[in-house]
């Protein structure tokens, strides 16, 4: 049983029910195949309504300096943020 399920049965989540379908690929070496699971079209579609709904709350709380893992800025950004700030401050 995964975690997703226990907290999932904790919480009394309809997305229990919710069965990943596993394929397998075949590896360079055609004797090996890797596993590889596909999601639910619900689960899916849950996640995507649950990130939806973090970011319109998260997004006003994050800093302005903050660039790793935000939408939209970068290191292009954190690197043109770092000399803005380098000119205009006199040392």
């Amino acid at each position: 049983m995964t975690q997703f399920t226990k907290l999932c049965k904790v919480a009394g989540d309809s997305l229990c029910n919710l069965e990943s379908r596993r394929i397998y690929i075949p590896k360079k070496d055609p004797t090996k195949m890797r596993p590889l699971g596909i999601p639910a079209a619900h689960y899916r579609v849950y996640t995507a309504m649950w990130t939806y709904y973090l970011n319109m709350i998260l997004q006003p709380l994050i800093s302005g300096n903050q660039h790793g893992f935000v939408k939209g800025r970068n290191t292009a950004t954190a690197m043109k943020q770092i000399y803005e700030e380098a000119l205009t401050n006199k040392y």
